[in-house]
């Protein structure tokens, strides 16, 4: 990974904030990917947080960074995913078939799924007060040392919109009650 990525483990929402606006990305097409599953956890190989090589990590969700130069065909999606074992960037599919190597037979709540969300646009929008990340007494569930640097400008401004972000087919977990979809017209039903 280039030196001058901004990095920390269990961040990645935040890495790949600061890795959408990095110089290196601004003449890219580039999209922040939003990998989750169906009801909880997804299993993901080749992650640096395994506990052993050949295992998968569970992420609750995980953030990858899908780029390609202009004019390039679909093959030329490259995957930045700086929590990855695989090369960065890792060509799309080898990243996809590295990843998710029993993808379509796993168990339907362990399937990924992935929302796009254009770069400029997570860049503008994107908040985080980590409150996903604390347990009931406030305190960060996972080790967060030099966290600070990782942090987008605006995690103070409010509680954060990650959760609504990161739920797949356009559907919102508001803090109580069941999950939400949204309509085009801007209501809203319960799932």
């Amino acid at each position: 990974m280039p030196s001058d990525f901004l990095y920390h483990p269990f961040f990645c929402e935040e890495n790949i904030w600061h890795l959408c606006q990095h110089p290196r990305f601004v003449e890219v097409e580039r999209y922040a990917i939003w990998i989750m599953a169906p009801e909880g956890y997804c299993p993901m190989w080749a992650q640096r947080g395994a506990q052993d090589a050949d295992a998968p990590i569970f992420w609750d969700y995980h953030v990858v960074l899908f780029a390609r130069s202009p004019g390039q065909e679909p093959c030329g999606w490259k995957c930045w995913d700086l929590d990855s074992t695989t090369e960065q960037p890792c060509a799309l599919a080898d990243y996809l078939r590295l990843s998710f190597p029993y993808a379509g037979r796993l168990p339907g709540r362990f399937e990924p799924r992935f929302r796009p969300v254009p770069a400029d646009k997570f860049v503008r929008e994107f908040s985080s007060g980590r409150s996903h990340m604390r347990d009931g007494h406030g305190q960060h569930c996972r080790r967060a040392t030099d966290a600070a640097r990782a942090k987008p400008q605006r995690e103070h401004e409010c509680d954060g919109n990650g959760d609504r972000r990161r739920d797949a087919g356009g559907r919102e977990r508001p803090r109580d009650g069941p999950p939400r979809v949204r309509r085009s017209d801007d209501s809203e039903d319960a799932i």
